[in-house]
């Protein structure tokens, strides 16, 4: 169960907060509606219906979404909702570009 090492990894800090877990989840099954408009899609949290378990535990080890990266998303006409997990569903290709994008805002000293 890697649970308890996600949670070990977000419990580090570095200079400017914690460390930050993102997950990718490849498959058709995890919502129970399909995402229509990526860029008005807000995003998996707390109470989202996740109809798959591994969804659901992959939920548990993800970080929320900082909320300077949700602003710089905002920016880019995309509607993630405060308090949303770093989790996207793998089987939209915009929102895995989004979720790549978070990655490289991270900024390097």
């Amino acid at each position: 169960d890697p649970a308890p090492i996600a949670r070990r990894i977000m419990q580090m800090s570095v200079p400017d907060g914690n460390v930050l877990i993102e997950n990718i989840f490849i498959t058709d099954h995890m919502l129970d509606t399909p995402i229509e408009e990526p860029r008005r899609w807000k995003g998996i949290v707390q109470d989202t219906v996740l109809t798959d378990e591994h969804a659901q535990k992959l939920r548990s080890m993800s970080s929320i979404l900082p909320e300077s990266y949700r602003e710089m998303l905002v920016e880019a006409d995309y509607h993630l909702s405060s308090g949303a997990y770093m989790m996207l569903p793998g089987n939209c290709p915009e929102l895995v570009s989004i979720g790549f994008q978070m990655s490289a805002a991270t900024p390097v000293r």
